[in-house]
């Protein structure tokens, strides 16, 4: 008899490594874990792909990848693409004119890689905490790029600020997803959305998968997969929705606690 379980999905930052540091030991030994329970491990990050391949390589048999919210199911080099979700031309001009108008640094997410029309100390930061390049280019010729969505980056209290501007933009999904980031993307971008096709891709069902998050940007795959666990210094939103919330003492280690709670209670045999 097996476990029902055959997927294992996680997010990158805040739930399998702090943003800028490596994987601990500790929760690469439990990935293992889990892949020697028979389950495949899948990454899924607001990342571009390109920017998650470091991750790949430091676990062995990771093949597919939920990239930039859920906007790119592929595997890791891209051979097969099975699903891409871009943001309307006019959308991304409008999103990152806004930006600029209220004094936020815009990053556009391509299937190109990650751009600016600015190149200021906000580009420099996100470049050093993702280790991502962010290319300087014209609004003008981003916008001729097919594009995943739209980051503003600025300082913490000036972030907090977003939530209480008017901007008004047509079926767009938007969150904060660090302190100095805030995303916006297509309404039907969502890492749950993302999930589920990979699972019909796989021919599972969505009670088979365990995912792993700590953000408001991961809730649509905590709230619909068969085990969800939350990392316990997460958003109140995230663990609103894991079944499993795991303690706050270390937050490097924090996806190995929820592991070990998961084989403990709910990882039955069918």
């Amino acid at each position: 008899m097996k476990s029902k379980y055959a997927l294992a999905v996680s997010d990158i930052d805040g739930t399998l490594a702090i943003m800028g540091e490596r994987i601990s030991d500790a929760n690469l030994a439990a990935i293992r874990r889990l892949q020697a329970a028979g389950m495949e491990f899948v990454l899924a990050s607001g990342r571009h792909h390109e920017n998650m391949l470091q991750f790949c390589e430091m676990i062995p048999g990771v093949n597919w990848v939920i990239s930039a919210q859920g906007g790119m199911i592929a595997n890791k080099d891209q051979s097969e693409v099975l699903s891409e979700d871009f943001m309307a031309a006019d959308l991304v001009s409008e999103i990152a004119r806004k930006a600029q108008k209220f004094g936020y640094t815009p990053l556009i997410y391509s299937g190109e890689g990650v751009c600016s029309p600015k190149d200021d100390e906000w580009t420099a930061f996100y470049a050093k905490i993702a280790k991502n390049v962010v290319t300087q280019v014209p609004l003008k010729i981003a916008l001729t790029r097919l594009v995943f969505k739209v980051v503003w980056v600025s300082g913490e209290k000036k972030i907090l600020e977003v939530k209480n501007l008017e901007l008004n933009f047509r079926e767009v999904t938007h969150f904060q997803t660090h302190p100095h980031l805030y995303e916006f993307m297509p309404a039907t971008t969502s890492k749950g959305n993302a999930v589920e096709m990979l699972a019909r891709q796989k021919g599972l069902e969505m009670e088979q998968i365990v995912s792993f998050g700590d953000g408001d940007n991961d809730v649509s795959m905590l709230e619909r997969t068969g085990c969800s666990v939350a990392m316990g210094h997460g958003s109140d939103s995230a663990l609103a929705a894991g079944k499993i919330v795991t303690s706050k003492d270390d937050p490097s280690s924090a996806l190995a606690d929820g592991v070990n709670i998961f084989f403990e209670r709910f990882y039955g045999q069918v």
